[in-house]
């Protein structure tokens, strides 16, 4: 039988350089995360290890939340990476200023 996977959601404090992240994830893997992949981009590292080791991979510091894959709860919006923070309010700045711009050229016409 494989070890079950897991999806940790990890801080981006930890993440936001090379070092940092290599160094978390030689934590990961002294607590027994293996076949590691890391999605940093949002803040992310996926793996393998003993269903056992869960609580131990959550106390790695740098570590917020750590989950079976398949049942992923994302951290609150702003504890995400700013760029990804408010998709929504990018989304409604853009509808506003196409809004503006036809308008304008309603105006010239």
């Amino acid at each position: 039988m494989s070890a079950p996977e897991f999806q940790i959601v990890i801080d981006e404090k930890h993440a936001d350089t090379k070092d940092k992240l290599k160094t978390l994830v030689s934590r990961l893997e002294s607590a027994g995360l293996s076949d590691v992949q890391c999605l940093e981009s949002i803040c992310i590292i996926t793996g393998k290890a003993d269903a056992n080791k869960a609580s131990k991979l959550a106390s790695v510091p740098g570590v917020l939340a750590v989950e079976g894959a398949g049942v992923m709860q994302l951290p609150e919006k702003e504890l995400l990476k700013p760029e990804l923070a408010k998709p929504e309010k990018a989304k409604a700045d853009t509808v506003k200023a196409r809004v503006s711009r036809s308008k304008k050229s309603s105006k010239k016409k």
